[in-house]
């Protein structure tokens, strides 16, 4: 999300139950380019 638009940037969808912390790291490489900062919490099974 840009913070100061508003808008959604960026959006990841799945049919299947793919756990976050495999996903939270493609979207970041997607849009490494763009970022300034990332933010995420700690999985409670991730590494």
């Amino acid at each position: 999300m840009d913070v100061e638009t508003l808008y959604i940037t960026d959006i990841h969808s799945t049919t299947s139950k793919k756990h976050d912390a495999k996903i939270g790291p493609q979207v970041a490489r997607r849009n490494a380019g763009d970022l300034r900062s990332l933010a995420a919490d700690r999985g409670y099974d991730a590494e």
